[in-house]
């Protein structure tokens, strides 16, 4: 699952959160600082909507079973909209996962 959130202070900023949900956990609530449980929480994010269609579009192209086997290659940050502010983060949500 994947949704976008925006209350009233995020849409005077014009920014979101982006919630993805999965089926399960692998780590305990305190273990990751982006992640609670199955849970990973991305806020003030200022485009939700390419983000979130980037991460469903990764989720169908999975020939997986979501264990993490395949290797899809990941855009190009600029093609996907991202500033270097985003690159940062997803890069250490990346080593964490790691």
């Amino acid at each position: 699952n994947v949704r976008v959130r925006r209350g009233p202070v995020q849409y005077l900023y014009g920014i979101s959160t982006i919630e993805i949900e999965t089926a399960g956990a692998s780590e305990g609530e305190h273990q990751n600082r982006f992640a609670v449980g199955n849970k990973a929480i991305l806020e003030g994010i200022d485009n939700p909507d390419e983000i979130r269609d980037l991460i469903l579009d990764r989720v169908r192209r999975s020939k997986s079973a979501g264990l993490g086997d395949e290797r899809v290659p990941m855009p190009e940050p600029a093609a996907a909209g991202l500033g270097p502010e985003h690159v940062a983060v997803l890069r250490e949500i990346l080593e964490a996962l790691r």
